[in-house]
C-alpha cells in the first residue's frame, strides 16, 4: 500500500470522519481537547478516589458504622482493603469489616461476598482485600458505608484500623 502525504497546515470547519485507524503525536491530547461530556473509562485515566475509615492506633478497635462516600455520578467500586496496626491476640477477640451501599434512600446492602474478618490468625500491618460481589456499581445519590463489628471476650482486641474503598465516580 502506498502512502500519500499532504504538507502544510489545514483547518476543517466541519466534522471529519476517519474510515480507518489514526494515530496522534505523543502528548497531543490534553484536557482542553477532551469534550466535557466524554465518558472516559477509569481504565484510561488516573483519577480514582479512595473513601476510608480510620480508627487510631493505641486504642482498641470499636464497633462503628460510618458513611464515607456520596456518589455524585455513576461509578464503580474497584476494591476494598483492610489493615490493622495490631491484630487481635491471645483469645477469641476479633472484628469484621463490611462495606454497604444504599441506593436512593433505600435500605443498605453489602457489596462484598462476605465480611473481612480480622482475628488472632491474621498478621499485624498486613493488608487484607475484601472480595467484591460482582462489579459493584452506583449512581448519583447512592451512599457507601463502612461497618465495623467487634466480637469476643478473651485476649486483646486489635488496635489501629484503616479501611479503604478504591472507587471511580464519573460525577466528580
Amino acid at each position: 500500500m502506498s502512502v500519500s502525504r499532504i504538507y502544510g497546515d489545514f483547518e476543517f470547519p466541519g466534522d471529519v470522519a476517519m474510515t480507518g485507524t489514526g494515530s496522534l503525536p505523543a502528548s497531543s491530547v490534553v484536557n482542553a481537547t477532551v469534550a466535557s461530556t466524554a465518558k472516559v473509562a477509569h481504565t484510561k485515566v488516573q483519577q480514582r478516589k479512595v473513601a476510608q475509615h480510620i480508627q487510631v492506633g493505641g486504642t482498641d478497635i470499636t464497633a462503628k458504622t460510618e458513611l464515607v462516600h456520596i456518589a455524585y455520578g455513576a461509578g464503580t467500586v474497584l476494591g476494598v482493603n483492610v489493615a490493622t496496626i495490631t491484630a487481635p491476640t491471645g483469645g477469641d477477640k476479633a472484628f469484621t469489616v463490611d462495606v454497604k451501599k444504599s441506593t436512593g434512600g433505600g435500605a443498605v446492602a453489602t457489596i462484598l461476598t462476605g465480611v473481612v474478618t480480622i482475628n488472632s490468625t491474621k498478621t499485624s500491618l498486613t493488608t487484607y482485600a475484601g472480595t467484591l460481589s460482582g462489579t459493584p456499581t452506583f449512581i448519583a445519590g447512592d451512599l457507601l458505608e463502612i461497618v465495623v463489628a467487634v466480637s469476643g471476650s478473651t485476649g486483646s482486641q486489635g488496635q489501629g484500623l484503616i479501611v479503604t474503598i478504591d472507587l471511580y465516580d464519573e460525577g466528580s
